[in-house]
């Protein structure tokens, strides 16, 4: 996230490849915007078990600035419910500049009420809103032995099962751990939607090769459509390799109110753990 890009980025990328096709030998550096005109980046998650909601709060940095964002730590964050419900996120101090975590450690959303996000800072005020999906469980899960190919490395791989709600519109993310150490990397966001799940989770396998003895534990998130556009576009803005026939770069779709971007996730999860077994 901290290497997120300013809108600008767009038109210089445009820019950059005419420039690239017309002098190819000419390294060109251009004036962008970003230290001295930052914008808000924001990802925000309100989940229906406790521990899991947060904020996190960073400004965006100039292209050339292989540091990434500058974490916020001054903002008033606050999440309501449409109950009247209200709670205060507070900033967690230095070990994770930019986090916001509820003051109510027990704080957890609840499915299919509608929860709004402001965040305050010194010269704006940011909103969203978002409805709390509900989420199908994971019925099962297998593990399977797959020897080397040149598409797959060897390993013992899990494949599990669930029941896609049926006569409505669902979308999933998935986090896997190992040993509780997090798949954190741009490839591990792992989304899907009904369009490739149908009517059934049958047979979906985690691209992680484990060992005998190895603990993984698979969370599955219920996300809005929002969220999952705004992962499926990031996917797309990471993975770009900037070739001829590439879409220019652009910002994922947000659904938050004000100059930043970013998502307001609204998720339900469940989780299996497993112990890799012969």
């Amino acid at each position: 996230m901290n290497s997120f890009k300013h809108l600008s980025l767009a038109l210089a990328a445009a820019l950059i490849a005419i420039i690239a096709l017309t002098a190819c030998e000419k390294i060109v550096i251009l004036d962008l915007d970003g230290d001295d005109n930052p914008v808000p980046f924001v990802e925000a998650h309100v989940i229906n078990q406790p521990g899991y909601s947060f904020v996190r709060v960073t400004q965006t940095a100039n292209f050339y600035n292989s540091t990434g964002g500058t974490p916020v730590t001054n903002a008033i964050v606050t999440v309501k419910d449409d109950q009247g419900n209200s709670e205060s996120f507070v900033h967690v101090g230095s070990e994770a500049e930019g986090y916001y975590l509820p003051v109510n450690e027990d704080f957890k959303g609840e499915v299919g009420r509608k929860y709004f996000l402001e965040i305050k800072l010194k010269d704006q005020t940011i909103t969203s809103e978002s409805i709390l999906p509900d989420i199908t469980p994971i019925d099962s899960v297998q593990t399977r032995f797959m020897k080397a190919t040149p598409f797959r490395e060897e390993g013992y791989y899990l494949y599990y099962y669930g029941t896609d709600p049926p006569n409505e519109r669902n979308w999933y993310r998935w986090k896997v751990y190992e040993n509780d150490t997090l798949y954190d990397e741009p490839q591990d966001i792992l989304i899907a939607s009904d369009d490739f799940i149908k009517e059934k989770i049958d047979n979906l396998e985690l691209p992680y090769p484990f060992q005998i003895g190895d603990t993984v534990r698979i969370e599955q998130y219920g996300i809005t459509e929002p969220t999952f556009l705004f992962y499926q576009q990031l996917q797309g803005v990471i993975f770009n390799d900037g070739g001829l026939f590439s879409p220019p770069p652009a910002n994922p779709v947000t659904n938050l109110k004000g100059k930043a971007f970013g998502i307001f996730n609204t998720a339900s999860v469940t989780d299996r753990e497993v112990i890799v077994r012969e």
